[in-house]
């Protein structure tokens, strides 16, 4: 998409995407939520939303959006000495395809984290291996789920530093009085005027719901998820992969293809055998993954890994695992002018 177009309508867009983030959580039920039932939530009910907003702004794109949620996060092991990390919990992947049908693939990797009492949050001594892994990106093998597991791929991500694919997404779960260093209209810009130095007072009306933090030892967001999400859109955040994960010696590319790739092999399999069931946890939002351009791929790509070969009538497994997915696919509307 045009970067001074998305400009254009940004301070607009923003606050749409944050409404629909704070509505798609009016769905659960009662009870205290976690950061899987959050991340649930954005992924069944976010996803409708984000469609809509984007067509109904930018009537020039076609975009089709979808989600893949899957209860329990894929694990790593770096070091016999640490403890496995969480690869991540949700993944986002843009795919913006050019009127001669290249294409462009972005991806952001987060981890969710919950602010209980107090922000800025720090990162607990038990959590320290997955803030190395984030920060440092050591050479990994997959632990969980299985079928990842069994390739006994390496994967060495480089540069060995932080990155704009990986970050923490903070959810402020009773909507406490915190903002952030965000510059969009739907978060609270206090911190520009010196008001409140991040705790938000009287004086101030606005605070971020989720907010995207860089790995550090104490997280502080940066922008709120829409306006990450906006520069997403742009290639200004996240990062990009390749369309071609056999060909490849970027192993960030084959990591991005190796999430995709188990996602969609759990959907696929409980879909199968008539067995999508959101309390086992996987299903496909109504934004409809199945009828991406992404899902179309992801099977020419598990046909070449051989994966297709698992028994889909074996029943799924209590312990399965992958990381839920959000894939927003972005093409010029022949019909439209673009201006």
């Amino acid at each position: 998409m045009d970067a001074n177009l998305i400009n254009s309508q940004a301070s607009d867009l923003s606050r749409k995407l944050n409404r629909a983030i704070r509505h798609s959580i009016r769905y659960s039920g009662p009870g205290r939520l976690q950061e899987p039932d959050y991340v649930a939530l954005l992924t069944e009910h976010f996803t409708p939303c984000l469609e809509h907003i984007l067509g109904t702004t930018f009537p020039q794109y076609i975009f089709d959006v979808g989600g893949i949620f899957c209860h329990q996060s894929p694990k790593v092991s770096y070091s016999a000495r640490s403890k496995s990390p969480e690869l991540g919990d949700i993944l986002f992947v843009y795919i913006e395809e050019d009127a001669d049908g290249s294409a462009r693939y972005n991806s952001l990797l987060l981890q969710a984290k919950m602010i209980e009492d107090k922000y800025p949050k720090s990162v607990g001594q038990n959590e320290q291996h997955q803030l190395y892994l984030y920060q440092k990106w050591p050479k990994f093998t997959y632990i969980t789920p299985s079928e990842l597991a069994k390739m006994n791929a390496a994967r060495d991500i480089q540069p060995k530093t932080i990155n704009d694919g990986a970050q923490y997404l903070l959810i402020n779960p009773q909507n406490r009085s915190y903002c952030c260093d965000c510059r969009c209209d739907c978060c609270c810009d206090c911190r520009k005027t010196n008001i409140c130095n991040g705790i938000v007072t009287d004086d101030c009306e606005k605070k971020f719901f989720m907010g995207c933090a860089v790995p550090a030892q104490t997280l502080i967001v940066d922008k709120c998820l829409s306006w990450e999400l906006l520069d997403f859109l742009k290639f200004k955040a996240g990062r990009t992969f390749e369309e071609d994960p056999f060909h490849t010696q970027d192993d960030w590319t084959k990591m991005i293809w190796d999430l995709l790739s188990n996602s969609w092999r759990l959907y696929n399999r409980r879909k199968n055998i008539n067995y999508i069931n959101k309390n086992r946890g996987v299903f496909a939002s109504s934004g409809g993954f199945s009828q991406t351009t992404l899902a179309k791929k992801l099977d020419s790509v598990m046909n070449q890994l051989n994966s297709t070969n698992d028994n889909d009538n074996d029943p799924a497994e209590e312990n399965e695992s992958g990381v839920s997915v959000i894939v927003i696919e972005c093409k010029q509307n022949n019909n439209k002018r673009i201006y």
